[in-house]
């Protein structure tokens, strides 16, 4: 039994003419934004720059303010989303590094204010929480992995939830890993790893500019990512079939 690959969300900052470049030329699908990084900017602005109309998804930058020692105020953030409305597919609850009390409030006050965000669920947190988001919607994105460097602890968690929630689709935070994705039921997931790794000057076989390596990582990442790939969990099913 096969399933389609995880969709992908490209993470652009738009603080870099190559990124930004490389975003216009390449024109994948699907970018996640971070209000941190575009909290003064106009999204219509933005996409007139680029040229096409790509799915967006809008995340708080939670993560980033933390590693940054800054806050988001979720006025501002609810502000943003309806300046922008227009341009945006999906948009994240926002969410607190290390608070699963506070995280849950903002998604609440997000509901009560007429907004239908997709909650975040951060990892080792408090399950009871994964509870109420189940009861209340069904998609979930998974955060707080990124410092986690055994990945394989990342796929056995997310492949613990699909189990315990299965009627839930789980968008994975920072991380388009194959040891994830190969192994998982993620329905979608983001990375920054094709800009990171372009501005390192990866991949060293590619010849040309951080652009055009650039290019070159957004296509290949595409092109994995569309494979058709099955699943642990499908693994399990056919066994427990097959007995």
């Amino acid at each position: 039994m096969e399933q389609e690959g995880t969709k992908i969300y490209f993470v652009t900052t738009d603080k870099s003419k190559a990124e930004t470049e490389a975003i216009k030329q390449a024109k994948p699908p699907r970018l996640l934004l971070s209000y941190f990084y575009f909290r003064n900017k106009s999204l219509k602005e933005f996409t007139d720059r680029i040229g096409y109309r790509p799915e967006i998804l809008v995340d708080s930058g939670a993560f980033t303010a933390w590693n940054t020692e800054k806050n988001i105020s979720i006025v501002d953030y609810m502000n943003f989303l309806t300046e922008n409305q227009e341009f945006i597919t999906e948009y994240l609850a926002l969410d607190v590094i290390g608070d699963d009390d506070l995280t849950y409030d903002y998604y609440k006050i997000m509901k009560k204010k007429g907004f239908k965000p997709t909650p975040v669920f951060h990892y080792n947190a408090n399950e009871k929480y994964m509870y109420l988001y189940a009861d209340d919607t069904t998609r979930v994105a998974l955060g707080a992995t990124v410092p986690i460097k055994d990945k394989s602890k990342v796929a056995k968690w997310i492949n613990y939830l699909s189990h315990r929630f299965p009627g839930i689709k789980y968008h994975l935070l920072g991380s388009t890993s194959q040891a994830v994705t190969m192994f998982t039921d993620l329905d979608s997931c983001n990375s920054s790893a094709w800009i990171l790794g372009a501005a390192n000057g990866k991949p060293k076989s590619v010849p040309g500019t951080k652009v055009e390596k650039a290019i070159y990582n957004i296509k290949d990442i595409l092109q994995r990512s569309t494979k058709k790939q099955v699943s642990l969990l499908q693994q399990i099913d056919e066994e427990e079939e097959r007995e």
